[in-house]
């Protein structure tokens, strides 16, 4: 998650989830759902690099109703970095979290990345805890 505004601390930072997308297929829907279903409001973008395997479109036909969820296309495959770059700049949340298409967030989870931005106005970053498809112990023992 990066800090767009450094050093601020509001009542509850707006978050918004990036992700980019290139042929991931039927994870990306999960990843999106686990996002909606978060215990935050989140905006979703999700940008796709021109996928041929029409896992956007899909997201687009499924989700589309969802009022916040934007789904961006490329005209080519930028790679990851560069479509990030791009997108963060029309960005205007506090927050942003960037998340690979094939992860899925525990519904707090970024409840507790977002209490932990909060508490400290001099992080710029903070990392949630991976924890492998198969773990039953949440949250997991560190």
């Amino acid at each position: 998650m990066v800090a767009a505004t450094f050093g601020q601390t509001l009542n509850r930072m707006s978050i918004t989830a990036l992700v980019i997308n290139y042929n991931a297929g039927q994870v990306l829907q999960r990843c999106v759902q686990s996002l909606i279903d978060s215990s935050v409001l989140t905006n979703i973008v999700v940008v796709d690099n021109a996928s041929t395997d029409k896992s956007a479109q899909q997201l687009r036909h499924i989700y589309g109703h969802y009022p916040r969820l934007e789904v961006l296309f490329n005209p080519g495959n930028y790679g990851f970095a560069r479509a990030v770059n791009n997108a963060v700049r029309n960005l205007q949340s506090e927050l942003i979290l960037v998340i690979n298409p094939d992860c899925e967030l525990h519904r707090n989870a970024l409840e507790f990345m977002q209490q932990a931005m909060q508490s400290d106005s001099s992080a710029a970053l903070a990392a949630p805890l991976v924890v492998g498809l198969y773990t039953t112990d949440w949250p997991p023992e560190v």
